[in-house]
């Protein structure tokens, strides 16, 4: 047993072993958000048709994957499930270039056990190829760095070309490379390296159009709220989307000190074992000599966040996101791998590991266990199947006319016929005026249902005036939540309601 443990493979089999159990469970969970997009949209084409287009790789691979019979929420979700997997080995390569085998089996264990990597591994989007090639570029990077060459000049090309082609934002990375191969000079021949990020930016110019396509028709969207995007950007790649207990949100997402406040057991937990963990890779710098650990984070994490909440300030829209930086998170990660060999002292060590521990396990529960409360996913399979046994041409399903309710169609097909699309408020409507219209529009109703997502409310109903004209027609309100960020809403409408 002693001898199978001490053979190299083994640490690397079992963490990717174990990153798979962790990202089985509710693998089989409702289609939610921009995964409509990938299953209805993007991936009927070889290459995408919509405005999509500008970012196609993995639509195109997915759209194979379909092809060769693979379909339902289990069956698509396995190709991001993949990426996921495949992840962890490559860290493991990188752990053990920059320390050696102990400092693989840490750096790979975070990722692991990382929220936001086991979440987006079961979500049908690109971000679980968009680490697992931002994994493969600092690998080639390490590759080239300690016996140059041009293979690992020529991979590094081809990853950084996929990387762009599968999400725009991938750019940020690739100019952090240029700028850590500059600050790493001394030990990478760093102008061959530029010339070949150069050939990247080439090969990427036929696709600037798709770029200005997306930009007419969806340019106006992802609204931003700039003081909470940085500190929501290091909880996610902390602790993920699930820990912490965040009520609905209005558009652009702020977050107050009223969050803060309801949360701040946990906050407080997060802030000082995150804030041990960076001075511990501060200290790490100085006492290890490494000048590649402060090139690398200052290059590959900083730099690339400076730019992208510039951008933020600039254009007032969401750069900063964690799903658009998603690149980063392996550098993130690092910075935490370095943070815990900085901490020096065993006992504060075993303490911060423990409390680290405790944190990541919570947001793992409350993921698997409790998404209705936490998190980002929303079951429109549940709210279709509830709806599907309850709506009838008495009992109709009242949806603000948008683009959206693909997956509603898709989960209860049936309830198609009694949907009742009503008018956009918009930021100016007015209950006294709205409530009228829909009292005419329901006059033959008995029941009522309002189907409310977060996402549409905030865009067409900002003051959510058909929530608030429902409830001035109807009567014995309930809600059914399925997710803080959506909900159904029943009443009874008696008789002399509505039609005048």
């Amino acid at each position: 047993m002693t001898t199978l443990l001490r053979r190299p493979w083994v640490a690397p089999v079992f963490l990717t072993v174990l990153a798979l159990l962790l990202r089985l469970p509710n693998l089989g969970y409702s289609f939610y958000g921009d995964e409509g997009f990938s299953l209805f949209r993007d991936s009927d084409h070889f290459l995408t048709l919509t405005e999509d287009r500008f970012r196609p790789v993995f639509f195109t691979l997915l759209f194979l994957w379909r092809t060769i019979g693979f379909d339902g929420e289990i069956g698509l979700r396995l190709l991001p499930l993949i990426f996921g997997i495949l992840s962890v080995p490559i860290a493991w390569v990188i752990g053990l270039r920059l320390g050696g085998r102990g400092f693989a089996l840490g750096l790979s264990l975070l990722v692991v056990t990382s929220p936001i990597h086991i979440e987006f591994s079961q979500e049908l989007r690109m971000y679980s190829l968009i680490v697992l090639l931002s994994l493969a570029q600092l690998a080639c990077y390490l590759r080239y760095r300690e016996r140059g060459g041009f293979p690992a000049l020529l991979l590094g090309t081809l990853v950084g070309l996929v990387g762009l082609y599968t999400h725009l934002f991938y750019a940020l990375y690739l100019v952090g490379f240029a700028l850590l191969a500059f600050l790493d000079r001394r030990a990478v021949r760093y102008k061959p390296f530029l010339l070949s990020l150069a050939v990247v930016g080439l090969l990427y110019l036929p696709n600037l159009g798709n770029i200005l396509y997306f930009q007419a028709v969806r340019g106006g969207e992802y609204a931003v709220h700039l003081p909470s995007v940085l500190p929501k950007l290091a909880a996610a790649f902390a602790v993920g989307f699930n820990l912490f207990d965040i009520p609905e949100l209005a558009e652009g997402r702020g977050i107050g000190w009223q969050v803060i406040w309801q949360n701040w057991p946990v906050a407080l937990v997060c802030v000082v074992v995150f804030g041990l963990l960076v001075a511990g890779m501060v200290r790490w710098v100085f006492v290890s000599r490494q000048r590649f650990v402060l090139t690398s984070t200052v290059a590959l994490l900083l730099a690339p966040i400076i730019l992208a909440f510039l951008l933020g300030i600039a254009t007032h829209k969401n750069f900063v996101s964690a799903k658009y930086l998603i690149f980063l998170l392996p550098q993130a990660l690092l910075l935490l791998a370095w943070g815990f060999q900085g901490l020096g002292a065993r006992p504060l060590q075993l303490i911060v590991g423990v409390l680290y521990g405790l944190l990541i396990g919570v947001a793992l529960v409350h993921f698997y266990a409790d998404p209705v409360h936490y998190g980002r996913r929303v079951n429109w399979r549940d709210a279709a199947q509830y709806l599907e046994g309850h709506v009838s041409s008495t009992a109709p399903v009242v949806l603000v006319a948008s683009s959206g309710y693909r997956l509603l169609r898709y989960y209860g097909c049936e309830t198609h016929p009694y949907w009742m699309f009503v008018d956009i408020p918009g930021d100016t409507g007015r209950v006294e005026t709205y409530a009228p219209y829909l009292a005419r529009k329901l006059v033959r109703a008995r029941t009522v249902y309002y189907l409310r997502e977060d996402d549409m409310q905030n865009v067409y109903d900002p003051k959510d005036i058909v929530l608030k004209a429902l409830r001035t027609i109807g009567t014995d309100e309930k809600c059914i939540p399925y997710n803080r960020r959506f909900r159904l809403y029943e009443w009874t409408k008696p008789i002399d309601a509505g039609g005048h």
